[in-house]
């Protein structure tokens, strides 16, 4: 599972992260990979497309066509890439809808589906999610094609600032262990 080369980056992969990548697959063999549905380095020079600032986060990306598109080529690119199959995790998002925003378990059923891969269901970012006011968990299950859901992730969170964050702390809130 990485988070050096998340799918949603508009930023063409670091070639050292991506060589990286390899040997540690040549070294593990696994089944199959995963990697964030998200993004972490945005561009900041339009002339240079390899000048990038990094957040130092994987932050969540737009839900919109243009990024179920950006997803596709980049889970075919990494699976190339691994000779492998590839499956994505679903993003945190402490932002609200935005109008034109794809529904979220809608945006990542189009990925999965799309992109012919599978799902690495980060049942804490669903809960994450719907506490800061996105889809409800049970709304985003309905939409997904759970056939493509290859693992589950649970973890714990925090509350802070009136927001909670996906902080792999403390226990696994009853809310996720129950869905």
């Amino acid at each position: 599972h990485g988070v050096g080369m998340p799918l949603a980056d508009v930023v063409e992969p670091d070639p050292h992260q991506q060589r990286a990548w390899v040997d540690t697959l040549d070294r593990l063999d696994p089944l199959w990979v995963s990697e964030h549905l998200a993004f972490m380095r945005v561009p900041t020079d339009t002339t240079d497309p390899t000048r990038s600032e990094h957040s130092g986060f994987l932050l969540p990306p737009l839900q919109n066509d243009d990024t179920v598109a950006l997803a596709v080529h980049r889970i075919r690119r990494l699976r190339d890439l691994s000779q492998r199959p590839v499956a994505f995790e679903n993003p945190t998002n402490y932002l609200r809808p935005q109008p034109g925003d794809i529904p979220d378990g809608e945006f990542l059923a189009r990925v999965a589906v799309e992109a012919d891969c599978g799902i690495l269901l980060d049942v804490h970012n669903l809960y994450c999610n719907q506490l800061n006011g996105r889809d409800s968990m049970q709304s985003v299950l309905e939409a997904l094609p759970l056939d493509r859901v290859w693992e589950l992730h649970l973890a714990g969170g925090e509350s802070r600032d009136g927001f909670w964050l996906d902080a792999h702390s403390g226990l696994v809130p009853p809310d996720v262990i129950a869905l």
